[in-house]
This record gives structure tokens, C-alpha cells and sequence, in this order.
């Protein structure tokens, strides 16, 4: 059954000032970081807050740092100095040196008081008078949350706006000894990646335009920085990021399409530590979740079910082949699909590998049944 989370916003004058936005501010972190949204990662959000108090200029306690669960590829920092990351963001970060880039960006635009500027610019007092309750219920709901009403935070900052916060930023990631470049680095790759209206929407482009001159501007930064890509210190985030990478793509794979998961476990063999046997236990996930849609055509979902047998194989044909429960879910598959001998063989290798398994007996009982 759904639930609703509601908050009521402070009584705000006429006239917005710093002050009334960093009280609303305050709620929405509040409700945010003690939903269901929230990663739970303690020590994953303790070595982001130890990055962010990198940034020479502010301490430490005026930042909080949480990871939110979603697809959704953003960072969002409120005037109140919270900043939000989402796993889907950092499961696309290929060094620390690019997380740094990022939240140290968004630092400089909390400092520069960017956000409170734009707000008492455009006026937008109404937005906050809307925001009485705010509902959060189901991962979709989040997306909601993060993409409509949390979008008060993502409205886009001006050009010139976003070269201030880069200038802080690259100053900022030299003297912490973080690779500059990785911050252009970054950007650039979105800008290539969002390159429809739809994957905009979802992208870190959407609140933080990449502009060709802004792009520019980020390079002669980086030149003068004297800072290059092998300047790069040891990953410590990255290598934690490793321990909870498979559960953050399995939340993933329930949000996006096949085809956009199949791209983002491409890139995840670039720089991940996850064996092939892994990633085609996922991409077999997607597809299976895929088929399970109830408005899908009889031959799409047939399409599905072909897929999800053709990771399943190559999974178990890699050299380190899948984790126990791929092979459980593979004869699941097949055995649904009516293939009971492959579905037999799945079984086994499952039991082989994890004897004493909770659904040990209920596997053993199955295969009794499959006449191959």
C-alpha cells in the first residue's frame, strides 16, 4: 500500500529573502533525506562529506551530503548547503577526481548564492506557496519529487553563472590535488550522452546547461591549472562505489529501458570491476523485468524472453561465469519458456553452487518434475 510523507512549508512574507528560502530548504531536506529514496550508504555519503570539506573556502559543517536512489543522473544543492547525488550519477563516474569536480562545483554555486539570486530574480514566490505537501511513495514517485518539485533547485543557472562556479571549482580541485581536467571531462560526456529532449530531462545537463563557450572556458581553466589527467589521486570513492555497484545497477534496470541499460553495462566494463559473468547476469535481469510489463505485445515480449537466454548464455559461458542466482533465474526462465532440459541444467548449476540455498528444497523438488 502507498504512503504518504507530508510536510507543511513555514509561513513566507511577500517578499522573499535568503532567509525564507533557506527555511524551505531546511523542510525539503528534511523529508528527502529520511524517505525511502535515501541510498543508506553511511559510509559512502561520510567519504563524499570528507571530499566536499576539501573545498578550501567552507567548512565542513555548513555541507551535508546524501546519496539518493535514482536513475536519474543529478546533483542538487540547496541554498541551506545540503547537496543531494543520485546513484545513477555516480555509477557514471569514471574517477573520484570527477565526483570532486562536480560537488565541488555545486559548492561554489551554494557559496556564490547563485540559487537565492535567481529565485528573488524570476520570482518565483508562488512555487513555494504551492510546495503545502509534497508525496513520496514509490521509486516513479521519486522521479516525481526529484524532476517537478525538487526541480525548484534545477532551474538553469545563467552562462555566466556557471563559469563563476567552474572557476571556484577547478580552483578548488587543484588545491585539494583533484585532476581539473576531470571536470571537463565530465560535462563533455553528458553533453554528448543527453542528446534528445528525453535524456536531457534525466541528465546532469538539465539544471547545469554545457554550452560550447562554457566548454571552452573549462579548458583554457584547465590549462592554466597545470593539473593533468595523470595528476589523478587514488580512488577511494570509486573503490567503495565497487561493493554497492551491482545492487545500484539492479534498482537501475527497473527504471530504464533494456536498451539504455545494455548501454550503460557497456560502459560499466570500461572502468567497474564487475566480471562478465556479472554484467550478462544484469542484462538478463533487464530483459526478464522487460517481459513482465503488462501492456507489452505477446512478440515484444517473446523478443524479451530470447534476449534475456542470449546474456544468461554468455554469462555462464564467461570465464568467471554468473553469481549463483543468475543461474536460478536463468531456469526460471526456461522453464516458463517451456525449454525444460536448459532449464534442468540451470537448476543444477545453481544447486552446485549454492547447495544450501533458502529455495534449496523447493529447486530440488522442480527438477524432480522436469522430464529431460
Amino acid at each position: 500500500m502507498s504512503s504518504f510523507l507530508l510536510f507543511s512549508l513555514p509561513v513566507l512574507s511577500n517578499e522573499l529573502d535568503s532567509r525564507n528560502v533557506r527555511a524551505v530548504a531546511d523542510q525539503h531536506e528534511q523529508t528527502l533525506k529520511t524517505s525511502n529514496f535515501r541510498a543508506e550508504k553511511r559510509q559512502l555519503e561520510a567519504l563524499l562529506q570528507e571530499m566536499a570539506c576539501k573545498v578550501p573556502s567552507i567548512h565542513c559543517s555548513q555541507l551535508r551530503i546524501y546519496v539518493m536512489r535514482s536513475s536519474e543522473q543529478k546533483i542538487l544543492g540547496m541554498p541551506n548547503g545540503a547537496v543531494f547525488l543520485t546513484t545513477g550519477l555516480l555509477l557514471r563516474m569514471r574517477s573520484d577526481s570527477e565526483i570532486a569536480g562536480l560537488i565541488f562545483h555545486e559548492i561554489a554555486h551554494i557559496q556564490r548564492g547563485h540559487f537565492v539570486s535567481n529565485f528573488q530574480t524570476r520570482k518565483r514566490n508562488q512555487n513555494l506557496f504551492n510546495l503545502v505537501t509534497l508525496p513520496l511513495r514509490s521509486i516513479a514517485t521519486w522521479r516525481y519529487v526529484f524532476n517537478e518539485e525538487i526541480s525548484l533547485y534545477e532551474r538553469p543557472y545563467s552562462n555566466r553563472q556557471e563559469k563563476e562556479a567552474d572557476i571556484d571549482a577547478i580552483e578548488s580541485m587543484t588545491k585539494a590535488g583533484y585532476s581539473s581536467l576531470s571536470l571537463l571531462n565530465v560535462l563533455q560526456r553528458h553533453s554528448d550522452e543527453a542528446d534528445t529532449p528525453e535524456k536531457q530531462r534525466h541528465s546532469l545537463v538539465t539544471a547545469h546547461p554545457v554550452s560550447s563557450g562554457r566548454l571552452e572556458h573549462l579548458r583554457v581553466l584547465t590549462e592554466s591549472s597545470n593539473k593533468s589527467v595523470n595528476d589523478d589521486p587514488e580512488n577511494v570513492i570509486l573503490d567503495l562505489l565497487n561493493d554497492y555497484r551491482v545492487e545500484f545497477l539492479y534498482d537501475e534496470l527497473q527504471e530504464i529501458s533494456s536498451d539504455s541499460f545494455i548501454f550503460l553495462l557497456f560502459n560499466q566494463r570500461k572502468f567497474s570491476n564487475l566480471s562478465s559473468g556479472t554484467l550478462n547476469y544484469l542484462c538478463a535481469s533487464s530483459w526478464v523485468f522487460t517481459s513482465k510489463a503488462n501492456d507489452l505485445p505477446s512478440e515484444e515480449k517473446e523478443e524479451a524472453y530470447i534476449n534475456a537466454n542470449a546474456c544468461f548464455k554468455e554469462g555462464a559461458q564467461s570465464e568467471e561465469g554468473m553469481p549463483a542466482i543468475g543461474y536460478r533465474e536463468w531456469g526460471k526462465l526456461n522453464d516458463k519458456m517451456g525449454n525444460k532440459c536448459r532449464a534442468k541444467k540451470a537448476y543444477q548449476a545453481y544447486l552446485k553452487l549454492d547447495p544450501s540455498a533458502w529455495d534449496a528444497k523447493f529447486v530440488v523438488k522442480r527438477l524432480g518434475k522436469l522430464a529431460c
